[in-house]
């Protein structure tokens, strides 16, 4: 396989061209854009038109579902302090996919109806450690139709930064394990670590490897590695890789 077939990069611009965030449940409006209509159709046409082994959608902020009301409410103010709900922790993220979800419906569903199995979200922005599968509604019981992989921030304050947690201690890891149980389209999650993604593409198979430090306040040794996972042609599944 030549390097050009194995994978077609997707480029999109979040900010520029939306209608500005609104609360519930003004967010709900079918007709509101964060693409802009001219962007949408050309990602979808993208999408429709591309050969490659895989199609990898750089995306500028987390796709996947980071809110449901069944989240326990003494931990909605914690996840309210990190971009993962509203500030209140009471609805979701108005600046994100949740916060126009007719349009990430859109797109998801244009990816299922198309048929694409080879779709893989690289986001960031929300300053943890994430990996998604990826529904048209992540609650509903439907197939996944893609996966994302979101990076952990450099420098910027996530969860035990904000509340004056341990790192990696029982607070944190308490939140993470009430989050997975409630949103099982989170296939894993690291709310504390700083860090980096490393992603690799073969035919068959894209691996990502997250590489945490375990301080930014000053210069210390030791990389280490917090998870690694993976997606396998065809499948829409993440799964620990080898």
């Amino acid at each position: 396989m030549d390097d050009h077939e194995l994978a077609d990069l997707i480029i999109i611009d979040m900010r520029s061209r939306r209608d500005q965030p609104v609360s519930a449940p003004a967010m709900n409006d079918p007709g509101r854009t964060q693409l802009g209509l001219d962007q949408r159709a050309w990602l979808l046409g993208e999408l429709d038109v591309s050969t490659a082994r895989w199609r990898l959608l750089a995306n500028s902020s987390a796709m996947g579902q980071t809110w449901t009301p069944q989240i326990p409410e003494a931990i909605r103010p914690v996840i309210g302090t990190l971009k993962l709900s509203d500030s209140g922790g009471a609805g979701p993220d108005p600046d994100q996919w949740d916060g126009y979800p007719a349009e990430r419906a859109l797109v998801l569903g244009h990816v299922r109806d198309q048929g694409i199995d080879n779709l893989v979200v690289l986001s960031g922005d929300i300053h943890v450690a994430l990996a998604m599968e990826l529904h048209e509604d992540s609650f509903s019981g439907s197939a996944p139709v893609a996966v994302e992989f979101v990076t952990a921030s450099l420098t910027s304050p996530n969860l035990d930064d904000k509340m004056g947690w341990p790192r990696r201690g029982p607070q944190s890891l308490a939140v993470e394990h009430e989050l997975m149980q409630v949103m099982p389209h989170w296939k894993w999650c690291d709310l504390d670590d700083h860090g980096y993604v490393v992603v690799e593409v073969t035919p068959e198979r894209v691996v990502a490897e997250w590489w945490f430090v375990p301080t930014v306040l000053e210069r210390a040794p030791g990389e280490e590695s917090g998870a690694r996972l993976m997606v396998e042609h065809g499948t829409r599944k993440i799964v620990a890789a080898p």
